[in-house]
């Protein structure tokens, strides 16, 4: 549904029901939260991430064309995809500091490329942990949907 949707870009009333109608199953379907849990456990524990030194107007720009907001979906759609008012300007198709991307068709050398690790631990977990130990953003306001879960996993403190 949700794909359909995206596809007729939100824009008439038939794709904006699809849309609403794919939300609205994930928030009260019980098996999909269990099946998204699952999921991001097993990308917490198995994962890694890497940090990746790019260089803005040689690898990436921050004027460039951000794909997603450029397609004009309705500005609710983009924030239930994750986009947040509090960080992210919706009247402009430019990138936001948090959303980055290189220039397409842009490669990046592998000496440029180091795996990211904190306190001695490159672990997807250690990572995360760290990260909400020292963030001034407010997961509550910008990813509810990961706030409720890291809370419900006891992930908070």
């Amino acid at each position: 549904m949700f794909n359909l949707g995206t596809k007729l870009r939100g824009k008439n009333k038939f794709s904006k029901l699809l849309i609403n109608l794919y939300f609205k199953w994930t928030e009260i379907n019980f098996f999909h939260k269990i099946a998204a849990s699952i999921y991001f456990d097993h990308f917490l524990k198995k994962y890694i991430l890497l940090n990746i030194d790019i260089k803005e107007n040689i690898d990436f720009s921050f004027d460039d064309i951000d794909q997603i907001k450029a397609k004009k979906y309705d500005k609710d759609f983009l924030i239930k995809g994750g986009y947040s008012l509090k960080y992210s300007n919706l009247n402009s198709n430019k990138m936001d500091k948090w959303n980055l991307h290189t220039f397409s068709n842009h490669g990046i050398e592998s000496s440029k490329i180091k795996l990211c690790y904190v306190n001695n631990s490159y672990k997807m977990f250690d990572i995360l942990n760290f990260t909400l130990k020292n963030t001034n953003l407010d997961i509550k306001d910008i990813c509810p949907d990961l706030w409720q879960y890291l809370k419900s996993r006891k992930y908070l403190n």
